[in-house]
């Protein structure tokens, strides 16, 4: 019998969770008969375990992957009217926290596709992820007819048959995906570009969902795009 045992996974560790390391922690509580099957891990009396977690290795690799870029475009609101409405969300009253972010994240959409769509139509093919669905709703409403999508009701199978049509098919331009849907899971490595339209709380989301083209097989540069507003937290911190 093996004195120690390592237990090794790819995917990081989101927040305090540790859902991702069940299955290994069922090998590693396996009875002393190796003959027995696993049983469900003794949460009493548990073994000891040491936990090691690494950032970022999983970019090591033995085969080269291809580089990859981040552009943070700057949405400047720049009109009176639009500078108003933030200011006035932030004084309604019981606006809780995702109210405010889905509000916010409108404002700013709506002026990134009236005013920066330039940067849209010089994309081939990009992968779009975004975070609630009015924000799909109004990227979808404007590129429908170039514009598939992927979110939490999409099953595996379909999601398949999505992809494969996002990249043979020269007509698609975007594939539109909810980010905690596509994040992980999916291979992507065809398409070269992201666009962020909103952000995720957690960095090891934006992380993960950026390998979904920086992966082995990538062969071109990679380049991601975030969708970022800055100045109506200024114009906020002054009210």
């Amino acid at each position: 019998m093996a004195d120690r045992i390592i237990l090794m996974s790819g995917t990081p560790l989101s927040g305090n969770s540790f859902k991702e390391l069940i299955n290994q922690y069922k090998i590693y509580e396996y009875n002393d008969n190796v003959s027995s099957p696993i049983q469900t891990p003794n949460l009493k009396h548990p073994k000891p375990m040491n936990l090691i977690q690494t950032f970022q290795g999983r970019y090591h690799r033995i085969e080269r992957v291809a580089s990859k870029s981040r552009r943070f475009i700057n949405v400047e609101i720049g009109c009176e009217k639009v500078k108003e409405e933030y200011i006035a969300l932030r004084k309604m009253d019981g606006l809780n926290i995702i109210c405010w972010e889905i509000e916010c994240s409108k404002l700013k959409i709506k002026h990134f596709l009236n005013n920066y769509s330039h940067l849209l139509e010089g994309i081939d093919k990009a992968l779009v992820y975004y975070k609630h669905n009015e924000i799909a709703d109004m990227f979808f409403a404007q590129y429908n007819s170039c514009t598939l999508t992927i979110n939490g009701k999409t099953n595996l199978l379909k999601r398949g048959y999505i992809i494969n049509d996002f990249i043979s098919n020269a007509k698609y331009k975007y594939l539109l995906v909810q980010i905690k849907v596509g994040n992980c899971g999916l291979n992507l490595n065809k398409i070269n570009k992201i666009i962020f339209l909103q952000l995720d709380w957690n960095p090891i989301t934006l992380l993960q969902a950026e390998d979904r083209i920086h992966r082995i097989g990538q062969h071109h540069d990679c380049e991601i795009f975030y969708i970022i507003t800055q100045e109506y937290w200024l114009m906020i911190l002054k009210e």
